[in-house]
Order: structure tokens, then C-alpha cells, then sequence
């Protein structure tokens, strides 16, 4: 993350040679993002000032000024709301079987694909809405194309596909734990509202804890991820505000929809990102799975 910080150090020792107020504009210090720190501000600022070659004097008081962070790494307080995904983010197994469903439906249709051609289509265009991706390999055949995106939300909606997720470890005391310090807790997701609709009857039976559930499965592709409009909506609807929400997700459309909004963005390494792809990505945090938001939370 990159900080901004303000009047670092100043002098309180009237010791030669540094007998005046030394202030360091340091703008383009960039710490990696990455909450499982133990390093504080003050210590990355000293290293800092050790690398770029500044004298550092005994005795300095160090005034750090960041965005969303306070003097050891946590969330601040005044982040009010946390907009999460679900796939990859508190249900897990799902990426996998969506990958399944477009393989099941070209089947249904006649096509006979290698599952591997089929996997690398759809991560390489991911979030994209099953129509178009099946469209690839049915291209203008209206009658097939109908056929396969039938298939592929009966598979979808099957008990087939449901009993393949599972919940996150410790997702249900997250959101609880959120709720109880009073912050708003919202979903936005491409998933199917009727898949939505029985994970929380079947594996997340919390959807009580949510001030909004949000799903832009048949919203049209201008809409869908990264397009900020409906998160912004919702942040809107929330009574919220874009500097007071997080946005946790796990692929790159949640991230650069996050980016986009001006809201914190959070990637979880659960689903599709690697950190390294994050960190290309300059999210505001990476952090291994959903739950080790709450080690930050002040």
C-alpha cells in the first residue's frame, strides 16, 4: 500500500548538527500491502530513511498519516461496512464447479470439448456470464445456445453442484463478530440469486446478518464486475459512504471493481488470485483467507 505521510520527524534534542525541524515529504514510500505484519509505521519509516540514505537523529517523534491503517498495521475504526463475494471468499468449492456446469452444458448440446480447453476459456475471460462463455465454442446457433444455458443453470441449481461447496472455517463467527461491533455486513455477488438463496438455507443459515444481498447474475455485461455502478449503489443504499466500506474479494474483476469505487479493497488468497497477481493489482490488503480480517479490526 502506498502511504502518504506528513511532518515525519522532528527534532526534540538540540544536538549538532541537527539542531533545526527536519520535515521529509516520503509520498512515494511504498510498503508492501500485507496485513500479517509486525512491523510498525514508525519501524518501516526508519528503514525507509535508512535505504533512501537520510541521517536519522536521535531522538525523533514520528507523526504517521495513512489512508485506512493505524501505527501497528489494523483496520482503523471508521470502516463502518465490509461488502464481501461469496465464491472463493466465504463459500469455497464453487469456482471449481462452475467450470463443471459449462462442461456439463456443452455436452447436453452436442460439443464434445477437452476439459482442459474448456478450464482455460473459462479463467481466462472469469466472471464473465455463462451465455457468452458458452457462446465461444456454440457461436451463433440461437436453438444450441438456449439448450446449453438451460442445462447449465439446471446443473447449477442441482443438488449436484450444492453438495460440492462448503463453508469457510470460521465465516459464521466472522460475520457474527462484525455484526456485534456494529458494523454493516453486505454481499455482492455474480452468483444465482436461487444458489445464493439455498447456500443460506443449506451451509450459511445467516442471511439475517446482512443488510443487503446483492447478486448481478442476470444483470447485463456493462453491469457486471468491474463496473463500480451497482456497488456504488449499494454503498448509496447502505447509508454508507465509499471511504468507509471494504470490498473483500478474490479475483481480479473484484479487485479492480474495488479500485475503481475508492473503496478499501481487501483480496482474500482463497480463490483465484495469487499475491503476486494482488500485489500487481495494488490492492489495499491481501490477506490469507476472510477470517484474519478480524485479527485487524480495532
Amino acid at each position: 500500500m502506498g502511504w502518504k505521510i506528513k511532518y515525519i520527524c522532528e527534532l526534540r534534542h538540540f544536538v549538532t548538527p541537527y539542531c533545526r525541524v527536519l520535515k521529509l515529504w516520503a509520498t512515494h514510500l511504498v510498503w508492501p500491502s500485507n496485513l500479517n505484519t509486525t512491523e510498525s509505521c514508525g519501524q518501516k519509516l526508519l528503514r525507509n530513511m535508512s535505504v533512501l540514505g537520510i541521517p536519522i537523529p536521535s531522538g525523533i517523534v514520528v507523526f504517521l498519516y495513512s489512508r485506512v491503517t493505524n501505527g501497528d498495521g489494523r483496520l482503523v475504526k471508521y470502516l463502518d461496512a465490509l461488502v464481501f463475494d461469496l465464491d472463493g471468499v466465504l463459500i469455497l468449492g464453487s469456482n471449481e464447479e462452475y467450470i463443471n456446469c459449462v462442461y456439463y452444458a456443452l455436452r447436453v448440446s452436442g460439443i464434445v470439448c477437452d476439459y482442459d480447453v474448456v478450464k482455460e476459456q473459462i479463467q481466462k475471460h472469469w466472471g464473465v456470464p455463462h451465455r457468452y462463455q458458452l457462446a465461444y465454442f456454440l457461436g451463433r446457433n440461437g436453438a444450441a445456445l438456449e439448450k446449453a444455458c438451460a442445462a447449465y443453470e439446471q446443473y447449477l441449481l442441482s443438488d449436484k453442484f450444492l453438495c460440492k461447496l462448503r463453508v469457510l472455517p470460521g465465516a459464521v463467527h466472522l460475520l457474527e463478530t462484525l455484526r456485534s461491533n456494529e458494523y454493516i455486513v453486505a454481499v455482492l455477488s455474480g452468483m444465482h440469486p436461487g444458489l445464493i438463496q439455498k447456500i443460506f438455507e443449506s451451509h450459511l443459515p445467516v442471511g439475517d446478518l446482512f443488510k443487503m444481498v446483492v447478486s448481478g447474475y442476470h444483470n447485463d455485461l456493462h453491469l457486471q464486475k468491474p463496473n463500480p455502478q451497482v456497488l456504488l449503489q449499494m454503498i448509496k443504499d447502505m447509508g454508507s459512504d465509499t471511504s468507509k466500506t471494504a470490498y473483500v474479494g478474490d479475483s481480479r474483476r473484484d479487485m479492480v471493481m474495488a479500485n475503481k469505487t475508492n473503496v478499501t479493497s481487501v483480496a482474500v488468497l482463497t480463490g483465484l488470485l495469487s499475491r503476486e497477481e494482488a500485489e500487481d493489482l495494488k490492492v489495499d490488503y491481501i490477506v490469507a483467507d476472510a477470517t484474519d480480517i478480524l485479527r485487524y479490526l480495532e
